[in-house]
């Protein structure tokens, strides 16, 4: 759990928050139905603070959680392998 909050601190951040938008919108505009992807980036706006942003998608949108993590890692260390190692990581926590 104490993990899961440092990560939820780290993304909480501009960077975060960017990595968490850009996931989110490449997943949904694949998607049939792109105002999705418009609703959930208005209501991420809507939120007063990138820590609510980081947050709301932790607990309500945790596909889109992981992958923002997984890039927001790579953004950060710019390692294709420290960015699979932390994938595996988060998969192993997950299952």
């Amino acid at each position: 759990m104490d993990a899961e909050f440092r990560d939820i601190f780290e993304m909480s951040f501009e960077k975060g928050c960017r990595a968490i938008l850009d996931k989110v919108l490449c997943h949904l505009s694949q998607d049939a139905d792109r105002s999705a992807a418009n609703a959930f980036g208005e209501m991420l706006v809507a939120l007063t603070s990138h820590y609510q942003r980081a947050l709301v998608t932790f607990l309500d949108y945790s596909p889109f959680w992981k992958g923002a993590l997984a890039q927001h890692f790579y953004m950060l260390n710019g390692s294709p392998d420290l960015v699979e190692r932390a994938q595996e990581a988060i998969n192993t926590i997950a299952n």
